[in-house]
């Protein structure tokens, strides 16, 4: 019994397609961290400080070429310090994207944070066990009592800033419902 030409060709394609499935990962990561106890954590960190975020700034932001590992820079108001000396406030630097193992904060949250110090500035990253307080239960009692921050708290977060391309959109709409307006108007009367 032979196969016809067509037959073969068909076989010949699903098999090279069902063999190309075992020639991919399932999963692949650009960041890769050891999982950290709250002790070694503390021990690799030269700050160790919980506080809110109340600023995000990422001066690369609008470029037309960004990367992953671009540093934002992100400010906190101190509530408590276990290690280091911090003032009322810090800015923390973090890679960008979690793929550069950076951390990604968000305004008005509270997180536990252990630092490093890179000489000009202070860094934290996915590598570091920093997370947000309510999920560091194991730390805390871990970490104890810190010194607390008396006046935390006072830091109004401001409002996000309004976007200028909104109001240039809006504008932008109007002009063209007012030449649409026209154009109809226009139109019908001729």
């Amino acid at each position: 019994m032979r196969m016809s030409t067509w037959r073969k060709l068909v076989a010949a394609v699903v098999l090279m397609l069902a063999g190309t499935m075992f020639l991919y990962p399932d999963d692949t990561y650009a960041c890769s961290c050891a999982s950290l106890t709250p002790q070694e954590a503390n021990e690799i960190a030269d700050l160790v400080f919980a506080g809110r975020v109340y600023e995000v700034y990422n001066p690369s932001a609008g470029a037309k070429v960004q990367s992953s590992a671009s540093l934002v820079q992100n400010s906190f108001e101190v509530k408590e310090v276990w290690k280091g000396e911090l003032d009322r406030t810090v800015v923390i630097r973090a890679a960008q994207s979690t793929a550069s193992c950076g951390y990604v904060f968000a305004v008005d949250e509270e997180y536990l944070v252990y630092a490093i110090d890179r000489g000009d500035w202070l860094e934290t990253g996915l590598c570091n066990r920093t997370k947000p307080l309510s999920q560091a239960d194991e730390d805390l009692r871990f970490l104890g009592a810190g010194a607390t921050n008396a006046g935390y708290g006072e830091i109004v977060v401001p409002e996000p800033s309004s976007n200028g391309h909104q109001a240039v959109t809006y504008l932008i709409s109007a002009v063209i419902v007012i030449l649409a307006a026209s154009a109809i108007i226009w139109w019908r009367r001729t």
